[in-house]
């Protein structure tokens, strides 16, 4: 948009009159949002708004992490990181995302038929933060970026003690035991790795090794 911009996406399945309807609230015109937009997308263009973020070239060093609650506070903070970072030249495309998403349908399943344990997959809200640019002089200041934001919601969205992180963006030194739920599973996971693929061809996503 050209601008720091705050974009939030609702999602509905069913038509799109009964869609307006249930986020009647969020789409008041009293809000005042620079614009508003409800469309049908068909299953198979779900992802399209992704391809912005797979330009060839970019550095992204983000990192994830599942947090319990929200904190008005902590979201005020990390604006203000967010805003500062992206005034680096380069860095304007960078942002922070966060999703709410049902977990009903994934907890029907049993701790030892998953790769993450309830202790994970009973968390509603994903957030991952993605600085993005080219110029690798920015690499310090952007792995300061979302090592303060990790560290906020750290601290302020989740319960002392239980750290829960994403695989697919925790950045490169986030414990593996807050990624799958403990030490255990961590060993039974690495044992399976190695048997299934000693030669790490699964792991240009996340290095499990």
């Amino acid at each position: 948009m050209g601008y720091p911009s705050l974009v939030v996406v609702l999602w509905f399945y069913g038509p799109k009159s009964q869609a307006e309807k249930a986020w009647e609230l969020m789409l008041d015109p009293s809000l005042d949002p620079d614009f508003k937009q409800a469309v049908i997308i068909p299953a198979d263009r779900l992802n399209d708004s992704d391809d912005v973020g797979c330009v060839m070239g970019s550095r992204r060093p983000g990192v994830g992490m599942r947090i319990k609650r929200l904190n008005t506070a902590a979201f005020y903070e990390i604006w203000d990181l967010w805003l500062e970072f992206g005034q680096n030249e380069g860095a304007e495309a960078s942002i922070i995302l966060m999703g709410r998403f049902s977990k009903k349908k994934s907890l029907e399943a049993s701790d030892d038929a998953t790769a993450f344990s309830h202790f994970h997959r009973g968390i509603v809200y994903e957030v991952r933060v993605a600085p993005t640019y080219t110029d690798e002089n920015l690499d310090r200041d952007a792995t300061d970026f979302t090592s303060k934001v990790r560290d906020i919601l750290a601290q302020k969205c989740r319960d002392l003690g239980k750290i829960r992180a994403y695989p697919a963006g925790t950045g490169f030194y986030e414990p593996l035991e807050n990624i799958f739920g403990g030490e255990v599973r961590v060993q039974k996971f690495l044992s399976i790795k190695r048997k299934c693929d000693p030669g790490n061809y699964w792991g240009i996503f996340f290095d499990l090794i």
